[in-house]
């Protein structure tokens, strides 16, 4: 990361940890829950999964208690983060550190929350939430969806199917 993205990610890991939901400094994350998050890529018609988190159990109580910093959308030096980090995991995902996953995650559950994917079910074990990119002319657009009643995590063929039907019904490609 650049200056300005280690400043921004400075100043997101504060709203993180005001929001209750907790990142890794080096020791265990914790008790897992039974909700994913998901991360594709759409260029075309190719549908590339990106990222997968499965959230702690601190991450959905952050959710449920109605956390400010999650319920809103994303600033643009939040967007402006997000998209750094994408860049990183195409160009070699390999390279990307705990800590830039985890401020991943985090700025794709605030996406995912702040824009109600999940707003036709209660967060409840057995939801994913799917948050699409789409490049255009000024980057790339977010949108998404959630799936509901699913026990284990989705393969990468499940969560490219859903993306593929979910992108029809949007009529993006």
């Amino acid at each position: 990361m650049n200056d300005i993205q280690k400043a921004i990610a400075k100043r997101l890991k504060k709203k993180i940890g005001a929001s209750g939901y907790v990142l890794d400094a080096g020791q265990a994350l914790g008790a897992m829950s039974e909700i994913w998050l998901y991360s594709c890529n759409v260029a075309g018609k190719k549908i590339k999964q990106r990222a997968s988190f499965q959230l702690t159990f601190d991450a959905c109580r952050a959710i449920n208690e109605r956390s400010e910093h999650l319920y809103c959308e994303l600033e643009e030096d939040e967007q402006m983060l997000l998209h750094s980090l994408y860049s990183k995991y195409d160009n070699d995902g390999n390279s990307v550190s705990a800590e830039e996953k985890q401020l991943l995650s985090f700025l794709l559950l605030k996406f995912a929350i702040s824009n109600e994917l999940n707003h036709d079910h209660e967060i409840a074990p057995g939801m994913h939430f799917i948050v699409v990119d789409i490049p255009n002319d000024s980057g790339f657009g977010l949108c998404g969806f959630a799936v509901a009643d699913h026990p284990c995590i989705l393969t990468n063929d499940e969560v490219v199917e859903a993306v593929e039907f979910f992108v029809e019904q949007v009529n993006f490609v």
